[in-house]
């Protein structure tokens, strides 16, 4: 059974602080041990346990804490540094499983875009129609082109001296 791309390493849970938020022993190979690393379980969001909504905190918390601690489990890493806070980004397989889906579907967490949460959006003032734009892409992690235009000339001896 695949877990998909990325670095996989096995590790143990030492401790869960919150529903998408533990720290593990994880294995590099070669007898090397990272002790007691943060990991941010990715693309899900759950309750804060210092929010307004501490019993879905607990909660997650809970269940999450059931699941994984104090067992071996393979972490994924999303990314080969460390995210905002400086915890490994990543998610965790139980028995082949993703823990992180398995929060999501159980009700405990909430799935995110690989950009982060997606923020409430504010009402706009309405503009006049007669200053009124075409309208853009929404999407804050839309790729951007931008289309320049190369003189003829300099395209010919660019062409050129490859030839050379």
């Amino acid at each position: 059974m695949g877990y998909g791309p990325g670095y996989h390493y096995r590790a143990t849970i030492v401790s869960v602080y919150d529903g998408d938020t533990c720290r593990a022993d994880i294995e590099l190979g070669f007898g090397v041990v990272l002790k007691n690393k943060t990991i941010r379980l990715a693309n899900i969001d759950t309750a804060e346990m210092r929010g307004e909504n501490k019993q879905d905190a607990h909660a997650a918390r809970d269940r999450l804490t059931e699941l994984i601690q104090g067992k071996e489990v393979v972490l994924q890493t999303i990314k080969d540094r460390t995210g905002k806070y400086g915890r490994i980004i990543g998610t965790i397989y139980l028995g082949g499983q993703s823990v992180n889906e398995m929060l999501v579907s159980e009700g405990l967490a909430e799935k995110m875009s690989s950009g982060g949460k997606k923020k409430k959006r504010e009402a706009k003032p309405k503009k006049s129609k007669s200053a009124s734009k075409p309208k853009e892409d929404d999407k804050k992690d839309a790729d951007v082109a931008v289309k320049i235009q190369i003189p003829d000339d300099i395209l010919r001896s660019v062409a050129e001296s490859s030839e050379e």
